[in-house]
């Protein structure tokens, strides 16, 4: 038992320090250039600080082919992603395992008259030195059995997904919280199997 749990920590650490990697990737990679438009000339770039609110993916349920984005008035606007471009640059399952729903992002985008497509990407500033929520009441108040977004709703930001297994049957996924600048690293993180919660712990809260 000893085992298997030193092994799933092991696989939870190396997973963060693969995440980081895939979130610098992400930020230091054009996601479009000016040419998705026809011509460069006709291209316009516009920068939004907003919420994923929702995504669309091609028929194959992994591509991602686009992005709802909610700004602070709750404006909506959909984001093409340049599966084109892309699929040379950068993995498609790493920018949709990093726009979930929830997340709060400042976006580079192109626009070609009434249609934008995604540029370059970063966190957004308010979201880089803080986590709202977490505490170590908010994460007693965290039962099995509740879902990915009533966490979310308890904790008041979602989490970064550090680790995905899935099979025939089954598929898990960890998310890890993090206390930033906290000078002991407290952190909090959760286990889902099929988007129901399994598990959890927690380091350093209070």
């Amino acid at each position: 038992m000893k085992g298997i749990l030193f092994f799933i920590i092991l696989a939870a650490s190396v997973a963060c320090f693969g995440q980081g990697d895939r979130d610098l990737r992400i930020m230091n990679t054009d996601l479009a250039s000016e040419k998705v438009c026809g011509s460069p000339e006709w291209a316009v770039k516009e920068k939004m600080s907003a919420t994923v609110a929702k995504r669309s993916f091609a028929d194959d349920e992994l591509t991602l082919t686009g992005v709802v984005l909610k700004n602070d008035q709750d404006q909506r606007m959909f984001i093409n992603v340049d599966t084109e471009f892309l699929k040379d640059t950068v993995l498609m399952g790493d920018l949709a395992d990093y726009l979930i729903v929830g997340k709060k992002i400042d976006a580079t985008l192109i626009r070609c008259s009434h249609i934008y497509y995604l540029a370059k990407l970063s966190p957004a500033p308010d979201v880089k030195n803080r986590i709202a929520g977490l505490t170590l009441a908010r994460f007693n108040a965290l039962k099995k059995g509740m879902t990915y977004d009533e966490v979310i709703a308890i904790l008041g930001k979602p989490g970064e997904l550090t680790s995905t297994a899935e099979n025939a049957a089954h598929k898990t996924q960890m998310y890890i919280w993090k206390v930033p600048k906290s000078p002991i690293g407290a952190n909090m993180n959760a286990l889902f199997t099929d988007g129901k919660l399994v598990s959890k712990a927690q380091a350093g809260l209070k």
